[in-house]
């Protein structure tokens, strides 16, 4: 289920799956809720981790990041700002992005133990 709730998660910051970008997205923050100590090493570890899952190059994941940052900050900047736990002054960086969004499912897939 844990796919599925990122999947929800993205469609909830308005990204379609209808774009690779958003299986790029979606992989790196699966892999960030396995490994969340190697997020700050995203351009080492992260992005070749998604590129070779994708068969593209490390560019295109960085790019598909950075887009997402771009149109979540534009489009859903309030339902950003409402899964993360600090204030979110400024527009986060691609891996800042990527830790917001594997924390969120990490604190809610923790709550639905909690619950059982």
């Amino acid at each position: 289920m844990e796919m599925g709730d990122i999947y929800g998660l993205l469609h909830y910051l308005g990204l379609s799956a209808e774009s690779t970008r958003f299986f790029h997205v979606s992989y790196a923050v699966y892999l960030t809720t396995r490994q969340p100590a190697r997020t700050p090493f995203a351009e080492w570890w992260l992005y070749p981790a998604v590129a070779g899952q994708y068969h593209t190059c490390i560019f295109n994941v960085k790019r598909s990041v950075c887009i997402a940052v771009d149109q979540v900050w534009e489009t859903e900047r309030e339902a950003l700002r409402s899964i993360t736990k600090y204030p979110l002054k400024r527009k986060p960086l691609p891996s800042e992005f990527i830790a917001i969004l594997a924390a969120y499912i990490k604190i809610r897939r923790a709550a639905c133990r909690e619950r059982v």
